[in-house]
């Protein structure tokens, strides 16, 4: 599948924190004055010193990025946005390790042909949505697979090494991902979210805070095309259920707090929905 991707303007901006130049250099000094495998095995001692001295690589990497009247071309038509955006941050081969990116985008328009009419006043024109990862230790993890490391062996490191390469990463812990507070707009309906997931055991642990608003509207609107199509019938049942488990807010707005302990039992506002 192709696609041509157009924008009128944009920028882009890319940030490298206490970066190891220097280490980087004598690293690629090496390879280059050790063409060879022989040569890089007989020098193993030595490699690896230049690897453990590139650590961390660098502290912190940061990428913001935007583009403006972005067009899509595809074989299922043109798709468009007023603005795109993607964020990135992430830490180099440290201990305490961090990676997160960002979305957002806003003024989208899909082909007409991809949704039925009374689809249309659902589909969103702007959303925002991101995670991060931390709780674990590259460093470790590295230095585990560094001192592994073997040229002379096939693979370099030895899969019986994988555990304890997996134990070392997992020091920082317990992982975790926090979902970022996203949102997502349509003509009918807003919803916003957010939460996180802990690695733990035997089942990771989440909770995730979903809120709605102008669920009446969606129902409304679904109503009116259930007399002509059974796809928005249908819809109306999964909707009008999700309401009803839902909490209402003075605000007119729906919540859902989705709770999923370490055992898996679910909860969603404190009622049980059965365990995963």
């Amino acid at each position: 599948m192709s696609f041509t991707l157009k924008g009128r303007s944009g920028t882009g901006d890319i940030g490298l924190d206490a970066m190891h130049g220097q280490a980087l250099l004598d690293l690629w000094a090496f390879l280059v004055a050790h063409p060879s495998q022989q040569q890089i095995v007989d020098a193993t001692s030595e490699l690896k010193g230049l690897l453990s001295a590139a650590i961390p690589v660098f502290d912190k990497a940061e990428v913001d990025a935007t583009l403006e009247d972005v067009s899509i071309d595809t074989v299922v038509g043109s798709f468009a946005l007023k603005g795109l955006g993607f964020s990135f941050s992430g830490t180099g081969v440290t201990p305490q390790a961090h990676f997160g990116m960002n979305w957002q985008a806003n003024g989208l328009v899909i082909p007409e042909q991809l949704v039925r009419p009374w689809q249309k006043p659902f589909v969103p024109t702007e959303f925002v949505m991101g995670a991060s990862v931390t709780g674990f230790d590259v460093a470790a993890g590295v230095r585990e697979a560094i001192a592994d490391f073997d040229p002379a062996k096939t693979p370099p490191i030895s899969p019986e090494a994988d555990a304890k390469i997996g134990a070392a990463f997992k020091q920082g812990g317990p992982i975790k991902v926090t979902v970022e507070p996203g949102r997502l707009v349509s003509e009918l309906v807003e919803i916003d979210w957010s939460g996180d997931v802990t690695v733990t055991e035997p089942k990771p642990t989440v909770k995730l805070t979903v809120t709605a608003k102008g669920l009446d509207r969606a129902l409304d609107a679904l109503q009116a095309a259930a007399a002509t199509d059974q796809f928005a019938a249908q819809a109306i049942v999964g909707l009008a259920n999700a309401k009803r488990m839902g909490k209402a807010g003075a605000d007119g707005a729906t919540s859902w707090l989705i709770e999923v302990d370490p055992d898996g039992k679910t909860t969603i506002n404190g009622t049980p929905v059965g365990a995963r």
